[in-house]
């Protein structure tokens, strides 16, 4: 039987089909192409679904912080506050290109408990639906099923969204060296020193120990309160920063945008030099915060109506008292527009620039007289806390 065999395989491969090898590219193609086309069909509607799960929790994050944020303002019972989310669900919903028909959105509100003697509620937002597959088609998987869940918690007392806009003063004065606030990085460096009428800059070379200059204090004060609200809202849906500096020259500022990070950079690229006028930058501040757009932003991303900030830093009076007078009038515009003005004096040296500070606040709590390096981060620290402490907070 074994030779019967072999002498049947031999004939084979004596035969011409046999030792032929011309089709076989085309016999290969044939064979190996469905399944080529699947695995590239898997690789294609993996990413289309991956990327669809994404803006499903974008989707989710917004319902579940406009719920939590109308319950937590007391705008709306839990009832009311689930429609909510759903309604604002379904709307974005139509921008993942699905069918209304094939997506389900479950809202579940949960009071939870609180020894602070207000309500605090967890809103939970999961949508789900069927994705249309693309190349996978060919193997007869027509659908895929995305998912997606957000949870934020929130308390009676909590507000919205936020908008701050940093007013900073960068004239030369700022140049200035902080006694008390050592640089631990140099052992000895230039003290740069006032005369008492705060008009003329004067220096020291090779002075121990080393000091941070007033800019330096105040970027590092920044800093810390834009990592705070950071923290807060590490997803960037909530809050929105911008910034401009000032001195007698003008500067290009920051606009407001979602997040920190550009306007901490900003920030820490501004040198020290020129006079003192306040006006411009603050002008800018106030029509930035004011400008339609920026509450579109808050709709668009998160359903809220943002709260509004302006802190304004100097570390003296304007040049001409007639710009103090220009800026107070911008303070007065903001404030009647309920944007909250908070006011920073650095190292003051006349009462004329602590009663210009104190007019502009939204109120003598609101108003900060910081004597050192310490004290300044201390008030920005404290900003910080008021700000951002009652934001509602995704949890997941």
């Amino acid at each position: 039987m074994i030779k019967f065999i072999t002498s049947i395989a031999k004939s084979l491969q004596a035969a011409p089909l046999w030792r032929d090898t011309s089709g076989n590219f085309g016999i290969m193609t044939a064979v190996l192409l469905p399944c080529l086309i699947g695995t590239a069909g898997v690789a294609l509607d993996l990413v289309s679904a991956l990327d669809t799960k994404g803006r499903m929790g974008e989707i989710a994050d917004s319902a579940s912080l406009a719920a939590t944020s109308a319950l937590a303002a007391k705008k709306a019972n839990p009832s009311e506050a689930k429609k909510l989310a759903t309604d604002f669900a379904m709307v974005q919903i139509g921008s993942l290109g699905l069918p209304a028909d094939d997506v389900d959105v479950d809202v579940d509100i949960e009071t939870l408990p609180s020894s602070s003697g207000t309500t605090k509620y967890q809103v939970s937002v999961s949508i789900s639906g069927k994705m249309p597959t693309t190349l996978l088609q060919v193997l007869g998987k027509e659908t895929m099923d995305v998912a997606n869940t957000s949870i934020s918690t929130g308390a009676t007392g909590s507000q919205n969204s936020l908008s701050m806009y940093l007013v900073l003063d960068r004239s030369g004065s700022m140049e200035a060296s902080v006694v008390g606030s050592v640089n631990p990085a140099h052992s000895k460096c230039t003290y740069y020193y006032l005369n008492a009428a705060q008009t003329r800059m004067s220096s020291t070379r090779n002075h121990s120990p080393c000091y941070y200059q007033r800019i330096e204090v105040m970027k590092m004060a920044v800093s810390d309160l834009l990592v705070t609200l950071q923290k807060t809202d590490p997803k960037e849906r909530l809050i929105r920063t911008g910034a401009g500096g000032f001195s007698s020259d003008a500067f290009e500022p920051h606009s407001l945008e979602w997040g920190v990070v550009g306007t901490n950079q900003h920030v820490q690229d501004m040198n020290a030099n020129g006079g003192t006028s306040s006006t411009k930058a603050f002008k800018k501040g106030v029509e930035a915060l004011l400008d339609r757009d920026e509450d579109a932003a808050h709709q668009a991303k998160n359903g809220l109506k943002p709260k509004k900030y302006i802190v304004f830093m100097t570390d003296g009076e304007n040049n001409h008292h007639s710009d103090n007078n220009s800026t107070n009038a911008q303070c007065n515009h903001a404030k009647a527009q309920n944007v909250t003005v908070y006011t920073v004096g650095f190292m003051l040296s006349s009462p004329t620039a602590k009663e210009f500070l104190l007019k502009c606040a939204t109120s003598s709590n609101h108003y900060f007289d910081a004597t050192n390096g310490q004290a300044l981060s201390a008030a920005f620290a404290k900003i910080a806390q008021e700000t951002s402490g009652k934001l509602p907070l995704l949890t997941n």
